[in-house]
């Protein structure tokens, strides 16, 4: 069926070359459950493992999507939590979850924060709020620091997160 469909694709080249199976489904299912989703935040953890289990990226700190960090933070989390297994030998795995959340958590609360403090001005729909929207996002681009503390932060933040810069050896 699959072939079929492709090869269909290629002759024809139409978008309209639907599988027949896909076409079932969305032909059973209402318009209400389709596209059916929402943004939901939830609160800061005060730890992300459990024994030598541990939560990194999203599942420990899902953030919304305002400022564009989700998958940022989860690839600082597999870079830091190797160098911290690292530093404790891959030996002491405990020891080293433990000094992953300490490094990691504080920056993550605060892109966390920060999103859904974004996010809450992004969608603002009364006049006011939508003045006040306005009037800080064309304000903070006009700033020259503005851009200095975005740098600021997705490098230095990061480094800082990390220990500071790795040493040579």
């Amino acid at each position: 069926e699959l072939q079929a469909y492709l090869d269909k694709k290629r002759e024809t080249d139409k978008a309209d070359a639907t599988l027949p199976v896909i076409q079932s489904l969305l032909d059973r299912t209402s318009d209400a459950r389709l596209l059916h989703f929402g943004l939901f935040s939830r609160g800061h953890k005060p730890y992300w493992h459990k024994g030598q289990v541990i939560l990194i990226g999203d599942a420990a700190h899902a953030t919304l999507p305002h400022v564009g960090q989700g998958a940022n933070m989860a690839l600082e989390d597999g870079i830091v939590l190797a160098d911290c297994l690292e530093e404790h030998g891959f030996r002491h795995v405990e020891a080293a979850l433990a000094s992953f959340y300490a490094q990691r958590q504080e920056r993550t609360k605060r892109i966390v924060d920060s999103s859904k403090a974004i996010g809450w001005l992004l969608d603002a729909q009364t006049p006011v709020g939508v003045w006040v929207r306005n009037a800080v996002l064309v304000g903070a681009m006009k700033m020259d620091w503005y851009m200095k503390f975005a740098e600021k932060e997705v490098i230095g933040g990061f480094m800082a997160g990390r220990g500071g810069a790795k040493k040579e050896e």
